[in-house]
This record gives structure tokens, sequence and C-alpha cells, in this order.
């Protein structure tokens, strides 16, 4: 029977168990979530994620950015995330959802009889979440699945069927070495099996499991993201294991697997097709509208209220990153940044340095309209247009001037009136240029200010969210050693002042390029004034 005391203890028992490894890709180390609990909803916008390779040097980054992208935002919590399978596969997305619900409701009512005392009614909710969590994307929610089978062998042991929890606490280890088995459900004597049993699954196993997929899939085993196929996992305690492959474009395909060696065709997802037309439309028009038109197609397909995109290409010396977050209603652009990746070592630490403020920054709308960004490094061909009016300008009025007193000097009155034409357009195409260079997108970017979200305190830091599959293959997570333990939870008082200290940056920065602009713009005019009163004293 469940002890005394059992009720009072119970946010205790079920405390959040974190385990993380390590991601390799070449020579670069990223911390992943081993096993990611999404369960919780988060009420901000629904968005969603693309990465998209604008040449051949940018395809070969494809896998981390995908991975590092949809891990920044499952772990915001601003937003309501959306993976790329679930934008891409609706009909599946919402069978995984139906079955999650399922899942909750069932652990819900198990725990609610297992607290009144009715263990035989607990164990029949707890076998029906776990076979509705087994239906869910395990990606994102191994973690509840985890804690159904803990709390299905706790009723076991209330009910006196000792000869099946052996067993089953073998199983639920194997899975999820990091399951909590807390006192307030157990034995002394159980307690103690089940640290044995997590000694031994934590310092690896003899079995092993060739992964293969058409085509090359991110491979998770029991949630926790382990490479990509073709894949051999090694260390494993029993043939039982929850396989997972995602890749974009392609329908998740998840199994409990028993065999050494399992070889999947991947499906077209139903909506690949839109994905495909993005990637396009963003490399016709990388930094133009068709991007952004491009953005709001797919988002409205999506049924999400933003996009993330995060775009790469060759750079001087090595990659150019370009990230911003779109709203998908009037295409208003929230964030725009640029950053440059010297060498494959820094690209995982650059693309997270990217996303902070694009997950963070809210620029306002200009006048109630939305804004357009531009590379951070572009808008040169606008500005040149734009030096090329005032220049013309400039010309025209000297050239009007001449005229004038020409026409003034021989009574001609046509070339007087041409000389007056040609300073009145003159006058109009310096105007116009030096308007439009003052409007022009880089100017604007500069100049809009942005808000920084507010602060949301003693926010837990969520578990990262499974990515979606990358391209290249990457290598397996090395082993954990027994002794290894959970790392701390991020301290978020210490992100919220990297927040505000990177924010007044900004502000400095705005400040100094539009202080820059008006000396400019007072030395053009100062010029032209000095040139002007030169042509009226020779004349």
């Amino acid at each position: 029977m469940p002890q005394k005391g059992m009720g009072s203890g119970r946010g205790k028992a079920r405390r959040l168990c974190t385990a993380r490894g390590l991601l390799v890709l070449g020579a670069c180390l990223l911390e992943v979530t081993a096993i990611a609990d999404t369960t919780e909803s988060h009420s901000g916008p629904r968005v969603t994620f693309v990465a998209v390779p604008l040449d051949a040097t940018g395809e070969r980054a494809l896998s981390s950015l995908w991975l590092v992208g949809e891990q920044a935002l499952g772990r915001s919590p601003r937003f309501d995330f959306v993976p790329v399978t679930d934008v891409l596969d609706p009909a599946g997305a919402e069978g995984r959802a139906s079955k999650l619900a399922e899942a909750e409701s069932a652990f819900a009512q198990g725990t609610k009889l297992y607290d009144d005392l009715d263990t035989q009614s607990a164990l029949a909710q707890f076998d029906r979440a776990i076979r509705a969590a087994e239906q869910t994307d395990l990606t994102r929610s191994f973690r509840l699945l985890s804690r159904a089978q803990v709390m299905r062998i706790a009723a076991l042991v209330a009910n006196g069927t000792n000869f099946l929890v052996d067993n089953e606490i073998d199983r639920a280890l194997a899975l999820n070495p990091r399951a909590p088995f807390s006192p307030n459900f157990f034995s002394p004597d159980w307690m103690a099996k089940s640290e044995k049993q997590r000694r031994l699954t934590l310092e690896g196993g003899r079995g092993r499991l060739e992964v293969r997929s058409t085509p090359s899939a991110a491979v998770y085993l029991n949630g926790q993201f382990r490479g990509a196929s073709p894949l051999a996992l090694t260390g494993l305690m029993r043939p039982e294991q929850f396989v997972t492959l995602k890749v974009p474009g392609y329908q998740l395909e998840q199994r409990r697997v028993f065999e050494a060696q399992v070889d999947w065709p991947l499906r077209k997802a139903p909506r690949a097709r839109s994905l495909s037309d993005l990637v396009d439309a963003v490399r016709a028009d990388p930094d133009g509208p068709g991007r952004d038109e491009a953005m709001r197609v797919y988002g409205r397909g999506a049924n999400v209220d933003q996009v993330v995109l995060m775009m790469a290409r060759a750079g001087a010396g090595g990659l150019v990153l370009t990230g911003l977050r779109l709203a998908v209603d009037d295409g208003h652009t929230y964030a725009f940044k640029e950053s440059p990746v010297p060498n494959a070592d820094a690209l995982l630490t650059a693309a997270d340095t990217l996303l902070t403020p694009i997950l963070t920054e809210d620029a306002a709308r200009r006048d109630g309209k939305p804004i357009h960004h531009g590379p951070a490094t572009g808008g040169w061909s606008r500005r040149t247009t734009n030096y090329v009016l005032m220049g013309a300008g400039v010309a025209a009025i000297a050239a009007g001037v001449i005229f004038t007193v020409r026409g003034t000097r021989l009574h001609d009155k046509g070339s007087t009136v041409a000389g007056i034409t040609l300073d009145v357009v003159g006058v109009a195409a310096a105007a116009t240029g030096a308007y439009f260079d003052y409007a022009s997108p880089k100017r604007r970017v500069a100049e809009e200010p942005t808000h920084a979200p507010a602060p949301i305190q003693a926010a837990p830091a969520r578990p990262a969210p499974a990515p979606s599959a990358p391209a290249q293959p990457l290598k397996a997570p090395p082993a954990r050693s027994p002794s290894a333990t959970t790392p701390e939870e991020p301290d978020h008082r210490q992100g919220l002042r990297d927040q505000l200290d990177q924010a007044s940056e900004t502000r400095r920065k705005q400040r100094q390029d539009q202080e820059r602009f008006e000396a400019q713009k007072r030395k053009r005019e100062d010029d032209l004034k000095r040139e002007k009163e030169s042509d009226l004293r020779n004349y």
C-alpha cells in the first residue's frame, strides 16, 4: 500500500531530472538536453523555425542550424513553438497531440486514484497513459512516458505483485537512467534495487542497435538526440528501445524496436512542397520583399503567428549567418541580425548567440506601419542610387547657374529659361536623393528602438525540444560515466542582466549612428551652400 505521507511528498517525488549529453559536430561540442519534456504549454505567439542555405557553404551548415534553431525556440518561454515536422504534417501532429492529451489525462486520473488508495484502478490508468504516450512525439514528451512507467511500478508494489516489479524497474531504467524513484512510493529494499540497476545502466551494457534510413535523418533514442543515420548505437542494456527519426520535409517516424538493426524508408510530408517553395523564394530574393512574402505564405499555411528564419551564406573568411523574426499578419520584422562565423568550430556558438536577440527583441512598427529589414551590410544599391540623385541634382544646379549667367549676359531668353529649369530640376533631384537616403532601410533599422521583453520571474528552465533532422551525418555523443551528474540549472537572473546590458549597448550604438548621420547631413548642406555662394560671387 502507499506509504503514509506520500501526498505531501508528491511534488518532491516528481522533481524534474534532466540528463544532458554532448553533441559532437565535427570539432564542435554542444550540450543538448537528453530527455525533453514539453507537455507544459506556453500561451505566447505560435512560432516556427526555418533554416535556408543560400549557397554550397551554407548547405554544409544546414544540419547545425536546424538543430540550434529549434532548440533555442523550444527553450524560449515567450513562444508556443511548432516544430517543422508538425507544420508539414498537420494530421500527424493532430493525432500526436490527441494522444498526448489522453496520456496526460490518464496520468492525472491514475495519480488521483493512487492518492485515494485505489491502486488497482490507478494501475489501469497508468497502463492507459503509457499506451497513449508511446504514440506521441517522444522527442518532446518522453518524460511523461517515463513518469507513467515509474508510477505503474509503484502501483504494482502497492498491489503486492512483486514478481513483476524487478523486470519493470530494469525496463524503466534501461529506457531512462534518470527516472526518479522516490522513497515516498518505494520501500528501502526497492530503492536499493533501483539505485543498483541505475548504476549498471549508466555504466552501459553490451547491446547494439544500427539505424539506417532513406534519406539520412536525425536519430533519437528514447527521446534523446544521438546523431544522424546511418548510426550505430552501443552500450544498450536491453533490446527494447524507442527510436524516432526526423528530417525536414518528411513525416516523423517512431517505433519501439527489438531488433539489432532497423532500416526505414521515410515518407514525404503532406505539406513538404510548402517548405521547398519557401526555400526557393528565399534563395531567389534573400534580402528583399520576396523573402518576407514567402515567409508570410508559409506561416499562414502553418497556422502560426511568427516565423523565425536563419540564412547561411559564404562570407569573408568563413560563413555569414542572417536571422530574422517576422509577423505573419502584416510582414513586420520584429528583429534582424547578422553575424560572421570565422570557422566551423564557432558555428554553433555563433548561431545560438545570434538567435538570442532575434527571440528577445521586439522592434516597434514605424507610425503603425510594418518595417522591412534588409541585410545589415546591405542597402548599398539603394544608397548608391540616392547619392547619384544628389550628385546629379548638384550638377544640374551648377549647369543651371551657368546657363542663367550666359543668358543674362547675352540677353538670351532661352538660355535663361533653360538655366532656371535646370536649377529647379537639380534642387528636386538633390532633395529626393537626400530624403530617400535618410529613409533607407539600413538607417531605419539603426534608428528604430528595440524593446526587451518583460522579464519572467522564476521561470523554470525547459529542456530543448527535438530538432529537425540534420542533412549531414553527426557523430554520436560520448558515453556518460557513472559519476556524471546533471548540470546546474541556468541562472535566469544573470541571463536577464545580460539582456539588459545588450539592450543598453544597442541603444548606445543607435545614438552614435544617428549622430554620425546628422553630422554627414550638415556637411552636405554646408557644401551645397558654399558652392552656391561661390557661383554667385563668380557671377
